[in-house]
């Protein structure tokens, strides 16, 4: 994006357009602009009011809040051998962005999907664990 004067169009072919990433070997930063928050009613328009962006305070609009500012907070800690970003970070395609959006939207339907994912993962398959006996206990 930077090489191209961070003309979407001219990166298209780049983007990795909705494709898995293997974590192991990809070296992109996954980050959204704010806009697509603002669209799902993540985060506020109002320029006096800072919102919690990757960990950073900022306007939700107007300086201190454009694309750069804040590719700059999410991608702080990129690997130094990055390629950049990941996928379009005007609205990405990754497979799991609709939940990532419902989610930040919706504290409730988060929290339900995680109780619903926890009981399958302390539950499946694990009929014949035993509790470790302590050393020193007769």
């Amino acid at each position: 994006m930077e090489k191209n004067n961070f003309n979407n169009r001219r990166c298209k072919s780049l983007q990795n357009k909705g494709k898995s990433i293997n974590a192991l070997t990809a070296q992109c930063c996954a980050w959204t602009n704010k806009n697509p928050l603002i669209k799902k009613g993540v985060i506020s328009k109002t320029e006096d009011e800072k919102v919690d962006i990757c960990g950073t305070k900022m306007p939700a609009k107007g300086k201190g809040s454009k694309f750069l500012d804040v590719k700059d907070a999410c991608c702080a800690t990129q690997h130094a051998e990055s390629k950049g970003d990941c996928d379009s970070a005007a609205w990405p395609k990754g497979q799991a962005f609709k939940n990532v959006l419902a989610f930040a939207s919706d504290e409730n339907q988060w929290i339900e999907s995680f109780v619903q994912a926890w009981k399958v993962a302390v539950e499946n398959g694990h009929l014949g664990l035993q509790t470790p006996v302590n050393e020193g206990e007769d």
